[in-house]
């Protein structure tokens, strides 16, 4: 804006930007968590993982946040700062369909003119004000080639500002050399024709406390609940009993928190079971050595949401995660069409082994969103030229010697657009028979996972993943009030994601399994709430699971040796069951048998250490 010159109307002197963390992933001054913007380690598959880098800004590389950084980058350069066409700013309203260059709904617009009518001139200082300089020579060509073909210059110079907005060289620091050969995305898919499985990562981020979603009601534990849980303590009448037949816990009598009733339901159903103290484990560990033995850095929230949705611990499989080698396998094994997709959020967990599977997609939480949505070929009063082409053109493949970074955005940019079309196409055939609350995220984000499953045919799709991530668990004060008012969430949003999957005839081909980075300190702090602690109780719904059971091993003393601080510790306990007990039995489900194969999707799993070791299938679904 500043490069190009922008002013406000005389009326106006404050620019409100809207709703950006939606739009392109942040916002000023919002930072999504206390530890900023990126996880410090992230990496995105490709060129950047092949060289050992690490890239935090490329979580911001998911198909919505580029889509929306360019289409409001296109909307700014064509009619001002307004809403329009997925404007950044709040503008007057009115109707959308305006010509390039017509003001009226804006409070302010780009004044930039050139200093020649030279296209030579004007594009080398294009490259200046917008890139430093980085344009290579190839892509200005591409820029004067834009600038050239149009007659009218007023919509000449708003083109190429256009297309240097798509450029690798605008979005990144680094130099692109480019060989001009095309890039290859993805074409419409075969429709599927084999029966569909599905899997949900539903990951609770911030740590939740679910020492209050799963309580013993028999003695001793009962009473050590109390008196460790202090405050934190639900009464009778804040629990929803159930029972647990197995035989295989220290006590038949649990209950679950009192704003879960949906889930007590499925409990009781048969379709829902709860695994008690899982978590990060890497090798068996006791109070006095999981210091020394345990690899990853506890207690802490970027290195144990990496853990947790990789399950990785020794990287064996550098820059993936448990999903993306699950699908990797279902791949290679060439009996299904399989694919993963992440909900708003560019996770770790659905990214494969680069080239060896279909790469992840990453959709908005709502609706669709596709590049361009009022091209310049839309206008008949002005040119008729579609700018994708030029838009491909300064997008094509590098060359070995090109900057890693731009090859990132390049790669992953082409493909967004052509994922925003073909997701577009299919969600604009979504039939849902229930209505899902959408002013809250638990409910948006499984809407959209329901969506997706209604069009898994159409999408060419028969076995899938889906991350679906819930922020804001981090309770280390007030928790009691904010667990209360996000299990309420959660709970409708699964009863509603439940009915929905019965309409559709897929309650029995969808599992939701129920994770967070770690559980948290039995005991309260000093502000009214609990801090970060290790093992954690979870839960497993679906049609096909094989519920009304908790499985793994709820600690038969609160105040024992599993706590790592010992038993006048706050309640850390060490996890009696890894998170690669669940997946195995899950990574079966979904038809991975071979044993070499279940290996590579849990690099860890023969040597995680949980004491009540591995679950197949067989124990987790009828």
């Amino acid at each position: 804006m500043k490069s190009m010159e922008f002013k406000a109307d005389n009326d106006k002197t404050l620019i409100s930007l809207d709703r950006m963390e939606e739009r392109v992933g942040q916002m000023i001054y919002q930072i999504p968590s206390v530890f900023s913007y990126y996880l410090p380690t992230y990496t995105p598959p490709g060129r950047v993982a092949s060289a050992s880098l690490v890239s935090p800004e490329a979580q911001l590389g998911s198909g919505p946040n580029m889509l929306g950084i360019v289409n409001g980058l296109f909307s700014l350069i064509k009619y001002g700062f307004s809403n329009i066409w997925d404007g950044f700013f709040r503008g007057r309203g009115g109707t959308p369909n305006r010509d390039p260059g017509e003001y009226s709904l804006a409070i302010g617009k780009l004044n930039y003119k050139p200093s020649s009518e030279n296209s030579d001139v004007i594009v080398d200082e294009l490259s200046t004000l917008l890139t430093s300089g980085r344009l290579s020579d190839a892509n200005k060509q591409v820029i004067k080639n834009v600038y050239d073909m149009e007659s009218n210059k007023n919509a000449a110079l708003m083109m190429a500002q256009q297309v240097i907005a798509t450029a690798p060289e605008f979005h990144t620091t680094g130099l692109a050399d480019k060989t001009g050969v095309p890039r290859e995305t993805a074409g419409k898919a075969e429709p599927a024709s084999q029966p569909y499985k599905a899997v949900v990562m539903l990951f609770l981020n911030g740590g939740a406390d679910s020492f209050n979603m799963l309580v013993p009601q028999c003695e001793p534990l009962k009473q050590q609940y109390k008196d460790r849980r202090l405050q934190h303590a639900l009464s009778s009448g804040q629990l929803l009993p159930i029972v647990e037949n197995s035989g295989t816990q220290p006590c038949s009598n649990f209950a679950i928190h009192h704003k879960l009733s949906s889930l007590r339901d499925s409990y009781n159903d048969g379709k829902t079971l709860f695994v008690a103290n899982m978590g990060v484990l890497n090798t068996a560990v006791n109070n006095e050595n999981y210091s020394v033995l345990t690899k990853t850095l506890l207690f802490g929230h970027n290195t144990m949401q990496e853990e947790s949705q990789r399950n990785d611990p020794y990287k064996k499989a550098t820059a993936t995660g448990i999903l993306g080698r699950l699908v990797d396998e279902m791949y290679a094994q060439g009996q299904y069409k399989v694919g993963s997709i992440a909900v708003s959020i560019n996770s770790i967990s659905v990214a494969g082994k680069p080239g060896k599977s279909p790469r992840p997609i990453i959709v908005r939480k709502y609706g669709s969103q596709i590049f361009d949505p009022y091209p310049w070929n839309k206008r008949p009063t002005w040119s008729n030229t579609d700018l994708l082409n030029y838009v491909k053109s300064v997008n094509t493949q590098d060359t070995v010697s090109s900057n890693v970074f731009c090859n990132t955005w390049s790669d992953d940019f082409l493909r967004a657009v052509k994922e925003g079309d073909l997701t577009d196409e299919a969600l604009k055939q979504a039939n849902l028979t229930e209505n899902f609350n959408t002013y809250e995220d638990f409910s948006v984000q499984l809407q959209q996972v329901a969506k997706l499953i209604n069009t898994q045919v159409l999408r060419g799709v028969e076995r899938e993943v889906f991350f679906v991530e819930s922020k804001g668990w981090d309770h280390h004060a007030d928790v009691n009030n904010y667990l209360s008012t996000w299990l309420t969430y959660m709970n409708t949003a699964l009863s509603v994601f439940w009915k929905e999957m019965k309409a559709q005839g897929m309650e029995d081909n969808v599992v939701i399994v129920e994770i967070s980075e770690f559980g948290r300190t039995l005991s309260p702090n000093g502000s009214n709430g609990n801090d970060h602690a290790w093992g954690g109780h979870y839960f497993m719904t679906g049609g096909s699971v094989k519920g009304k059971r908790i499985l793994g091993s709820y600690p038969d003393d609160l105040n024992g040796p599993l706590n790592v601080d010992g038993g006048s510790g706050n309640g850390r306990f060490i996890p009696t069951t890894c998170f690669e007990a669940v997946w195995n039995g899950i990574s079966q489900w979904m038809g991975i048998e071979d044993e070499e194969a279940l290996n590579r999707i849990m690099p860890n799993r023969l040597t995680c250490g949980g004491a009540t070791g591995l679950f197949t299938k067989n124990d987790l679904f009828r």
